[in-house]
């Protein structure tokens, strides 16, 4: 190596997942790390602002207690716009609201399925 540079590394992409159910975390942790990420499970999205700066992307479940969805995805694509944020949810993509379609990168349909989750690696890998 050339004094001077700095060599660079293959760092593996990181992703905060927030969800409400413990056992969905664990399920998620696996696969996404079975799969090359670093992951940080978040339960609840109180204190999801100390980890985004560490984070690529995020998993958030749209059927969190005590918050609007709606304005949690808004605040996040306001404070870190280049994070793509993906949302899961029971609903289908045209029940959610315009506000929410603008902060979301992508959705996976619950309940959660191997097919869906493979979709959706493949776009957060890219």
């Amino acid at each position: 190596m050339t004094e001077g540079k700095v060599a660079t590394t293959n760092r593996k992409k990181a992703v905060l997942i927030i969800d409400h159910d413990q056992l969905t975390l664990s399920v998620l942790k696996s696969v996404f790390q079975l799969r090359g990420f670093e992951v940080i499970t978040l339960n609840g999205y109180h204190g999801f602002d100390k980890h985004m700066p560490l984070v690529d992307m995020v998993l958030c479940a749209h059927d969190l207690p005590f918050v609007s969805i709606k304005d949690l995805l808004v605040q996040m694509k306001a404070a870190w716009p280049d994070k793509r944020i993906f949302l899961s949810s029971a609903l289908a993509f045209d029940d959610l609201s315009a506000q929410i379609h603008d902060s979301i990168d992508g959705l996976v349909s619950k309940p959660l399925n191997m097919e869906g989750l493979d979709a959706l690696l493949a776009r957060m890998a890219a």
